[in-house]
């Protein structure tokens, strides 16, 4: 009776936390979510044109990348672990980078990214229509991904605007101890999962779409 209990008080204490960690998204990090999204599109569609009229470019730092990839893969597979841990240290760095003040250095992740997604798009699009690449290559583990990458670089400025208002002496600005205590309750319960499914997506799932499909 003693361990149903206390199973019920943990089970509360977890649902409670998740509460906190979905209010904080919906009250304070919305804006900046939504403005990373906007960014990310925006950067893509143009990187995307970019990459499209110099073939060349294209080809150069699409070799970068798949190099880059390299590191995930074992055995001429992707290892799921791998691919976990590094998505979890770029999406954790999106967040770090924020306690340096004024450089917005989470910036430069939705700039790298939406680079990337502009490589694919410009290579692939010329070999297949560009909603297979979309729905068979990136949606399906992407939604996921992208979605905790996006949290973590929106709390990665929310922290370094907020840390830069107080250097200043601006009054107007969120309580960092609390704002911190939030972004590492929202790193565990929210980005942490997101990424281990969009992981085992991305491992078992995709590759068969586009197999399959393309």
């Amino acid at each position: 009776m003693k361990e149903r209990i206390k199973g019920q008080g943990t089970m509360k204490k977890i649902s409670t936390q998740y509460r906190m960690a979905i209010d904080f998204l919906l009250r304070d990090l919305s804006i900046y979510f939504f403005l990373t999204v906007s960014t990310f599109v925006l950067l893509t569609i143009f990187s995307t044109y970019l990459f499209g009229e110099n073939p060349d470019l294209t080809m150069t730092l699409l070799s970068t990348v798949v190099d880059k990839f390299q590191g995930i893969m074992e055995n001429g597979e992707i290892s799921l672990l791998n691919l976990f841990i590094n998505n979890l240290q770029a999406s954790v760095l999106g967040v770090l980078v924020g306690l340096i003040p004024f450089l917005f250095l989470p910036m430069l992740g939705i700039f790298s990214n939406a680079a990337v997604m502009g490589l694919v798009f410009a290579q692939f699009t010329s070999s297949a229509p560009l909603w297979k690449v979309v729905v068979l290559g990136i949606l399906p583990h992407g939604i996921f991904e992208l979605t905790a990458v996006f949290l973590c670089y929106s709390m990665g400025i929310s922290i370094c605007w907020n840390l830069s208002k107080k250097i200043v002496g601006h009054r107007k600005r969120e309580n960092l101890k609390d704002l911190l205590q939030n972004c590492l309750r929202t790193t565990v319960l929210i980005v942490v999962p997101l990424l281990i499914i969009a992981a085992l997506v991305e491992t078992y799932i995709t590759g068969q779409l586009l197999i399959t499909f393309m």
